[in-house]
């Protein structure tokens, strides 16, 4: 009857406790994140559009700060993001609001997070840019061809979200509405 209760008990560990602690461990090694950093070239008409998805079954605020070519912040997006859903975000609308001074390359940064937890960055977002160029080409009727490229986002390891006080979650998360 012991040896019974043993595996009773070794079977609800396993079936239940063991899976809880792997989620909590998962590591940055793929494209699943917490952070993901892209770029976006607006330059010759050109456009990038951002795809964030949310394969997990938590709900996930996601935040995305744009950054021109020198570094400097300039305008964010913050949504949630429901669980199996997807986020796009076209960086030609949102920076447009800028002009006159549009940046036409930088850097983007989207971090998700978990309000509940008194906004703790929490894995859970994989994503894709695609830019889309235009491009004179002997080759086109009209002489001039669409070049559409998509990537995946670079995934970033939460740690650095951390570093010198949390300065880096900080420069993304401040002053987005």
């Amino acid at each position: 009857m012991a040896k019974l209760k043993y595996f009773f008990c070794l079977l609800i560990v396993v079936l239940f406790v063991a899976p809880v602690n792997a989620a909590e461990e998962l590591d940055d090694s793929g494209s699943f994140s917490s952070y993901l950093v892209g770029k976006y070239d607006l330059s010759d008409s050109g456009n990038t559009e951002f795809v964030i998805i949310n394969p997990t079954s938590q709900k996930l605020v996601v935040i995305a700060r744009f950054f021109d070519a020198n570094g400097s912040p300039k305008t964010c997006k913050n949504s949630t993001l429901l669980p199996n859903a997807l986020l796009a975000i076209n960086a030609g609308e949102e920076l447009s609001t800028l002009k006159p001074e549009v940046p036409e390359k930088g850097v983007i940064k989207i971090v998700s997070l978990d309000r509940s937890a008194n906004g703790k960055p929490l894995r859970g977002i994989v994503g894709f840019q695609r830019q889309y160029m235009r491009s004179k080409s002997r080759f086109s009727f009209w002489g001039v061809s669409n070049i559409i490229t998509e990537s995946n986002l670079a995934s970033v390891p939460t740690e650095v979200l951390f570093i010198n006080d949390f300065e880096e979650l900080k420069r993304i998360v401040t002053n987005c509405p």
